[in-house]
């Protein structure tokens, strides 16, 4: 079975960081749960939107962290913006780990008007609805965090999730969607107190090293809050955003409000 969680440039970064923050010990190493074959997802392809999910769409493979409407699709619909704007913050393999039982998700949006719908859905291996949520449009771009509801992920499987921006409550074939993988895993006991005697920006060196995205962005979007221009915490930011080849105009987007459920 393949590895679905990403290890690629951000493992160089991690190591960097580890050693400027004196944290050498690379005796540690990423504990989880082994999945199961059945429970297993494969590979998302897309954080960008691409078009639309047909009605009919089963869940298979996710596509996109951003999509790619073409010019047709988008004047079919009522979305206003550029599909682009919409973006999933997960690697380009779109599988991300976390240690955490409510984690959260995140998304650069751009400005949607309130009458909009957005909608989360969280299905399992199994294609069963584990959990759906539709609020309205968010009317300031920014990046939007999105707060999933306590102890709904089994670390014996992977989770396939997306987030439809609503263009045409009437055809939802027009739905704007991005898409990703996330399964939590369980930390060994020794990382999880080395996780607690850490400050923040050690414990996002920690997470990088143990591959855990979610817990690291989630760490590091804190830190900017309580730090807004903190230099190494705007560093940290940056490297992280652009290890994951992200666009690089979303580093300066503000911290939206997040989204609970």
């Amino acid at each position: 079975m393949k590895t679905l969680i990403w290890q690629s440039s951000g493992f160089a970064l991690s190591s960097a960081i580890l050693l400027y923050l004196g944290l050498v010990d690379f005796r540690l190493l990423p504990v989880q749960a082994a999945p199961d074959p059945d429970n297993s997802l494969q590979l998302p392809n897309r954080r960008k939107p691409g078009a639309s999910r047909p009605s009919s769409e089963v869940v298979e493979a996710p596509m996109r962290r951003k999509p790619g409407a073409s010019r047709e699709a988008i004047a079919q619909n009522q979305c206003r913006f550029n599909p682009q704007q919409l973006t999933a913050l997960i690697p380009p393999s779109l599988s991300t780990a976390t240690a955490s039982a409510s984690p959260t998700l995140f998304f650069a949006v751009p400005s949607i008007p309130s009458h909009t719908s957005l909608e989360l859905v969280l299905r399992n291996a199994k294609d069963e609805l584990v959990y759906e949520h539709t609020f309205a449009g968010v009317t300031t771009a920014g990046i939007l965090p999105i707060a999933l509801p306590s102890h709904r992920l089994d670390s014996q499987q992977q989770y396939h999730w997306y987030l439809s921006v609503i263009c045409n409550p009437s055809d939802r074939a027009h739905d704007l969607v991005v898409e990703g993988l996330i399964q939590q895993v369980e930390l060994d006991p020794s990382v999880q107190q080395k996780l607690t005697q850490a400050n923040p920006e050690e414990q996002v060196a920690l997470y990088q090293s143990h591959n855990l995205w979610q817990d690291e962005i989630a760490t590091l979007v804190s830190i900017k809050q309580s730090h807004p221009q903190n230099s190494q915490v705007l560093k940290l930011w940056q490297d992280s955003l652009q290890a994951t080849e992200l666009d690089k105009q979303i580093e300066s987007l503000p911290i939206l409000p997040v989204q609970n459920p």
